[in-house]
């Protein structure tokens, strides 16, 4: 008997993420050039866990201000970085180095995002008018900014190959981000998948939320 056809079960490596990035980066049916080569090393370079961890290491000693939301996450990316540096290159440990760079995402989104919103920063499209209503205000410790300055923050992550990552994995981003605002979000799938938040029961939908991601993202490629 014959082996599958397609190999579904594979499981991934680290070489597919490398294959990933080589066929998103260059055209494969012409020749090689120079630039490609040059293109190609500085890539790897960049992909390198040793660079990746000493261009994070350069980052959170350049904190300031640190609170303790900060503190707790920088302290969780300084573990990850220890581990590694114990159990070595393995497809585990370069996964926990993606789990970094989120963390490393929620650090910037609380040193920068929202404490520009609470200052009353004018962010692109915060009031905006949907269905002649304007988009609810979100109260925290008697702030108020909207849902679509968190959605943007959001909005530019990538994964280890700089791929923006997709709506699925943001929102759950989005539901820890809530929970550490202490705003009590709970997730819905009936009749609709979406999460509810805050002392006002404000609510927004999954369909909503990629939209919205979308916009952010169209608005970001035209400026």
């Amino acid at each position: 008997m014959s082996g599958p056809k397609y190999r579904a079960y594979k499981t991934a490596t680290v070489t597919d993420g490398i294959w990933r990035w080589v066929r998103a980066t260059f055209d494969c049916t012409v020749r090689w050039t120079p630039d490609d080569e040059k293109k190609f090393i500085d890539g790897m370079s960049h992909l390198s866990p040793n660079a990746r961890i000493a261009a994070m290491k350069a980052n959170l000693d350049g904190l300031q201000n640190v609170t303790p939301p900060i503190k707790m996450h920088a302290d969780a990316i300084r573990g990850i970085h220890a581990d590694f540096k114990k159990s070595g290159s393995t497809y585990e440990g370069l996964q926990n180095l993606q789990k970094a760079d989120a963390l490393w995402e929620k650090i910037r989104l609380l040193r920068d995002v929202i404490p520009l919103a609470r200052m009353g920063k004018d962010f692109s499209g915060v009031q905006s008018i949907k269905g002649g209503k304007s988009r609810p205000r979100i109260d925290v410790d008697g702030e108020k900014y909207s849902m679509r300055d968190i959605v943007k923050g959001l909005a530019s992550k990538t994964d280890e190959l700089g791929d923006l990552l997709p709506a699925r994995e943001l929102w759950d981003e989005l539901f820890s981000q809530l929970d550490e605002m202490h705003l009590s979000p709970k997730v819905s799938t009936v009749p609709v998948e979406e999460i509810a938040y805050g002392k006002k029961g404000y609510k927004i939908k999954f369909d909503s939320f990629k939209v919205m991601l979308s916009d952010i993202r169209k608005e970001a490629k035209k400026s």
